[in-house]
This record gives structure tokens, C-alpha cells and sequence, in this order.
């Protein structure tokens, strides 16, 4: 299966991650990070992004090592950073949990 068959089936909401630059796909996996259904309710708004030797990975948690290895093997690699992020909020939260997020973000000011 590739990292793509676990995205959203919405194409509007595809199509608008897709197209974001990478502080705007940063901006928006920070306020789904905020949701306690997809960090968890202790760590509500960690979002963590790890390079390793082979690429990046993402997560809506920080990482319980060791205790977490054998999990941060199975989660998928990406050649950047961007690719990564965008797997992460694409793949994880449901459509309306993505909504409200791109709904925050219009009504957040700019960050200077």
C-alpha cells in the first residue's frame, strides 16, 4: 500500500494541502496537533518530526523510546520534511477534524 492510499478522500481538501508551501502545511499539522483525539489528551499539541538516515516521519505525539522504536518503524518515510507533514495531515485526521483546522487557520492572525 502506498503512504497515498491512506489519504482523505475528499479531492477539494486534497487538492488545497497539497497545494500549501511548507510553513503553511507546518502551520496547519501545529493546530490539528491541538485536537486531544489525534495527540492524545496528555500530549495535546505535540507534533513531532524526526529525520533519520533514510528520510522524514511525522507524528501527532512525541515518542515513548525505546518503548516506541518498534512503532517508529512501521510509520512512512519521506524524502523531505514537506512530503512528511503533508502525509501526516492528509492520512490521519477525519474530513471534519481537517475542516475545522483549515477553519482556524483563516481566523489566526499572521505569524511576524
Amino acid at each position: 500500500m502506498k503512504p497515498e492510499d491512506r489519504w482523505i478522500d475528499n479531492p477539494r481538501l486534497r487538492s488545497q494541502v497539497l497545494a500549501m508551501d511548507t510553513d503553511t502545511l507546518l502551520s496547519l499539522a501545529e493546530e490539528l496537533a491541538t485536537f486531544p483525539e489525534l495527540s492524545g489528551p496528555i500530549q495535546k499539541g505535540h507534533l513531532t518530526l524526526m529525520r533519520f538516515t533514510r528520510g522524514w516521519k511525522a507524528i501527532f505525539r512525541t515518542p515513548d523510546f525505546p518503548g516506541d522504536r518498534s512503532l517508529v518503524g512501521l510509520w512512512p518515510e519521506f524524502s523531505t520534511a514537506a512530503e512528511a507533514i503533508r502525509h501526516l495531515v492528509l492520512a490521519v485526521p477525519t474530513e471534519q477534524q481537517l475542516e475545522a483546522a483549515l477553519e482556524a487557520l483563516r481566523f489566526k492572525k499572521p505569524k511576524k
